[in-house]
């Protein structure tokens, strides 16, 4: 289910203009650090989307 909230995520930074107010920019981003950090094997999938959602829009997510 998460994995679907992720790409979901994604759908909407490509096909809106999330770039102009950037809406709960920082929940994604701690939210993307904690998925980070997991070390289950369920986690996996996960991880890997939320690295290229954020190599995808790097202006969102660097400082």
């Amino acid at each position: 289910r998460r994995q679907q909230y992720l790409e979901l995520c994604r759908v909407v930074m490509r096909n809106s203009s999330y770039g102009d107010h950037q809406h709960r920019r920082d929940d994604i981003c701690k939210c993307f650090t904690l998925i980070f950090c997991e070390e289950s094997e369920k986690s996996v999938d996960d991880q890997q989307l939320v690295r290229n959602i954020s190599n995808e829009f790097p202006q969102f997510f660097k400082k």
